[in-house]
């Protein structure tokens, strides 16, 4: 499990990915030492650069395992045939009941080209 520990700035979480596979990365989420609630509306979102066009939709959402806990799993479905491989960034925010939002992780995304693809 991944430490993504939130200090007022995104916790910094590189994702490296196998094209066409799926993927569950497991985070757990702090605020300095002490878990992060993250009960609320989630948004991620994997683009080329920050400020680009998403070039594929792909599916990223946030399975909470224990949202007092600060215990979250980022699932990333299929990304694709990337025959000459991607890299990208992510981010990660989570919206509360109060409408207080906070990006708690963002990294790189590093896509793999597979071998093994339907023709």
């Amino acid at each position: 499990m991944a430490d993504a520990v939130y200090r007022n700035t995104p916790a910094q979480v590189d994702l490296d990915l196998w094209a066409g596979d799926s993927v569950g990365v497991p985070v757990l989420v702090k605020e300095n030492t002490v878990a992060f609630d993250l009960s609320g509306v989630s948004l991620a979102c994997i683009r080329q650069t920050a400020q680009g066009e998403v070039i594929e939709d792909l599916v990223v959402t946030v399975d909470v395992t224990d949202a007092e806990a600060g215990e979250a799993t980022i699932y990333v479905e299929g990304t694709g045939n990337y025959t000459d491989g991607f890299v990208g960034v992510w981010d990660w925010q989570v919206t509360d009941d109060d409408d207080w939002t906070r990006t708690i992780c963002r990294g790189k995304v590093t896509i793999t080209a597979d071998v093994s693809r339907p023709s």
